[in-house]
């Protein structure tokens, strides 16, 4: 199964993938003018999480069953794109 949706991320944590019972690739493109941070909890930070720039264009990852993915924005907000394919 196959679904996209667009995050608006900013200084407070968002959910950006949930968990479910499978494996899933996500691709994660940052197409706000900032940079936003990826991490498996709602405790992401600048400090604790994945960093992806937008210049870095679209990131593809593997999720395990169970797992899920969290975004925050250092400052300001910024659009995120993600593409998710269930395994």
């Amino acid at each position: 199964m196959i679904s996209t949706a667009q995050y608006s991320v900013g200084t407070t944590a968002v959910k950006l993938v949930d968990s479910s019972q499978v494996a899933k690739v996500i691709v994660i493109h940052n197409v706000g003018s900032g940079a936003v941070y990826i991490n498996g909890t709602s405790a992401v930070s600048s400090t604790t999480g994945f960093y992806i720039d937008k210049a870095a264009g679209p990131l593809q990852i593997q999720i395990a069953a169970g797992d899920e993915l969290w975004g925050i924005a250092a400052s300001g907000s910024h659009t995120t794109t993600i593409f998710e394919v269930k395994k």
